[in-house]
């Protein structure tokens, strides 16, 4: 979608201002592994889903007509045949299967002896129980029950996984506000050592001051140089890690 951006709670300078609550919603939003999570429980809920159809009640029915035709003239023969069936299955936890359907059937006969007509109807129920191989609750539900312990399972590791999703963003969260006050800090401290090298180069002037000691400063504040430049690579990498 290539205005997603447009949806984002935005202020009046089109930057996105992030706290904890605002770093998990955008977090939940658009982390691939967070996904991949929910597909994995969606998943195992769908072979739960599964495996509960086996012991529901399933209708079937359906609807067929055929016409015949035979000879030509006085002995010709024309046959309108449909037939209706609808039923149902349902498997048993103990392993056996019921089913039931009801069946219909029209006819209409034109030519011979002339038009007639005739209708029959079937209701068909059968039960079967296998006494050996998938007999008995314990052997036909086994698939059932090892599907609901895998859904409990992956809702557990979900639940697991979303604090330990909510601990690892506001961490990268809150090492950003760390990482952005040690620039700061660097950038005063350096500060501070710029003013402190100007003021004695003026005290060198006036020979207050040896110049080792403007050295030693001078040192100081080429040394807090490479601290800010550090600090803020150190900032621009947690950033980028914590965009991924």
């Amino acid at each position: 979608n290539g205005v997603w951006d447009s949806q984002l709670p935005l202020n009046s300078d089109g930057e996105l201002e992030l706290d904890r609550y605002a770093t998990v919603q955008m977090a939940l939003l658009s982390s691939r592994d967070y996904q991949n999570e929910v597909e994995r429980l969606y998943a195992s809920a769908l072979t739960l889903s599964g495996n509960q159809f086996e012991f529901d009640v399933n209708w079937f029915g359906g609807s067929d007509t055929a016409f015949l035709a035979q000879s030509d003239g006085f002995n010709a023969i024309r046959n309108l045949r449909t037939v209706n069936q609808i039923g149902a299955v349902r498997n048993l936890a103990a392993g056996g299967q019921f089913a039931t359907s009801l069946i219909n059937s029209f006819t209409w006969q034109l030519g011979g002896a002339g038009p007639t007509n005739f209708s029959a109807g079937n209701i068909l129920v059968s039960l079967t129980q296998p006494l050996l191989r998938g007999a008995f609750r314990h052997v036909r539900t086994e698939s059932l029950t090892q599907a609901e312990r895998n859904l409990l399972y992956s809702a557990r590791d979900f639940a697991r996984f979303r604090r330990q999703f909510y601990l690892t963003n506001v961490s990268a969260y809150l090492n950003l506000l760390n990482q952005a006050q040690s620039v700061r800090i660097d950038a005063e401290n350096l500060s501070n050592l710029e003013l402190s090298l100007e003021e004695l180069n003026v005290l060198l002037e006036r020979d207050l001051v040896s110049p080792i000691q403007v050295d030693q400063v001078f040192q100081q504040y080429q040394s807090g140089r490479i601290s800010l430049i550090n600090s803020q690579q150190s900032l621009e990498t947690a950033l980028d890690q914590f965009r991924f």
